[in-house]
């Protein structure tokens, strides 16, 4: 059924995860030429912004982007690694933000990124210890009932990739070569 006067529905609440295979598609889509044909012309308007975007800022050839005091990294990974990756930088005492596909570290060169990087692949932390670094833990419904040590075992368990993490960080250092 299509939306009243042509305006597009609204969905409340939050966002969901996205899956590591999601986000590699989304990387292929940006990095590919051809238009898919059922794209309507604003789609294809999006689409081209967004590779034109990607073109400019050079993520075809590379996934780091480095400015004074900030790296930021697009590993292309899902939701949990890049909550795991975000963990390890508060574990690291590294300040970082986090969006939906990057995550900004506030450090001053790309080797002290480089080296965080080396540390995430060398690490032997557990999921559990690392989401004693989530900043938001109660994410369930009786969540705040649990005591921290459960919590974080629980939140290192269902929300946390550390193969996804560490994947995407020996990638970047073999990029980095």
């Amino acid at each position: 059924m299509s939306a009243h006067g042509g305006k597009a529905p609204e969905f409340l609440g939050s966002w969901g995860e996205i899956h590591t295979r999601i986000v590699q598609e989304m990387r292929a889509v940006l990095t590919d030429m051809d238009e898919p044909a059922w794209l309507d012309d604003g789609g294809k308007l999006l689409l081209r912004a967004a590779r034109h975007l990607a073109q400019n800022c050079e993520l075809a050839r590379t996934n780091v982007l480095s400015a004074p005091h900030h790296v930021q990294w697009f590993p292309w990974i899902g939701t949990r690694g890049v909550l795991t990756l975000r963990a390890f930088a508060s574990a690291a005492h590294i300040p970082n933000e986090i969006d939906r596909l990057s995550i900004i570290y506030h450090m001053d060169s790309e080797r002290a990124f480089l080296e965080h990087l080396a540390s995430i692949v060398h690490s032997s932390s557990s999921a559990g210890e690392l989401a004693s670094h989530i900043p938001v833990k109660a994410m369930q419904k009786f969540d705040n009932l649990l005591p921290p040590e459960l919590l974080d075992l629980a939140n290192g368990h269902d929300h946390l990739d550390l193969g996804d993490a560490r994947r995407a960080a020996k990638q970047a250092l073999a990029e980095a070569g």
